[in-house]
């Protein structure tokens, strides 16, 4: 595994994190900090045309929105996202791209997946149907590009949550509670200078729980 760039860390730390997590992760701390442009600089065109979904082009799979990030022009994206693809099972690709856009959402929203939501609305469970109902919503304003102005609002940290969502798949499991606060103090671009650390834990426990939900009867 190569070194781990642009920020210092114990070395116990650098053999538990994948290479291509710490280059995601530093690409998003650096996009995310980046200097607003100054008032008065001339704004870029807005896109005008049809919904995104009515494109021939739009991927229709995992898989294939997948592909359409890899040709993105900055190299190191298209780097990590190349490689998340090579560790996605073939009927993980497969998958229609409603799918994971949907879990994405709920996760960052609710911390809980899509699915696990549906099964709990069929269990009765009210607050559930209004969670998809919510979800579904954001889904349709951000597949027909009708976002709001200044972009979703969560209530929770979704800069956080993100970071975690795909570092629990590289490497951010293994980690003890002070190195993850170690890490989240050093890459993560919201701004707090010292994390809380049983934030991250609980946050951590949850996400995990909630992607290793299969079928809630087997549940404990």
């Amino acid at each position: 595994m190569s070194r781990l760039p642009r920020f210092s860390c114990p070395p116990e730390l650098s053999g538990k994190l994948e290479t291509w997590f710490v280059e995601f992760s530093l690409h998003f701390r650096d996009f995310v900090k980046s200097p607003r442009p100054l008032r008065g600089t001339p704004k870029l065109s807005l896109h005008v045309g049809p919904p995104v979904v009515t494109h021939s082009q739009w991927p229709k799979t995992a898989g294939g929105m997948l592909d359409q990030m890899c040709q993105l022009p900055d190299s190191r994206i298209a780097k990590v996202v190349s490689t998340i693809k090579k560790k996605t099972p073939a009927d993980g690709l497969a998958v229609n791209v409603e799918e994971p856009l949907l879990q994405v959402l709920s996760l960052l929203k609710y911390q809980i997946t899509f699915a696990e939501l549906q099964w709990t609305e069929k269990q009765g469970e009210r607050k559930a149907s209004a969670k998809l109902v919510d979800i579904m919503h954001l889904y349709d304003q951000w597949v027909h590009e009708v976002l709001p102005p200044g972009g979703l609002r969560f209530k929770t940290n979704e800069r956080h949550n993100l970071l975690l969502l795909y570092g629990l798949a590289g490497g951010l499991e293994k980690l003890t509670s002070s190195e993850l606060v170690h890490f989240f103090d050093n890459v993560c671009p919201c701004g707090t200078e010292i994390h809380n650390q049983q934030v991250l834990q609980r946050l951590r426990a949850k996400l995990q729980k909630s992607l290793a939900w299969c079928d809630p009867t087997r549940m404990e």
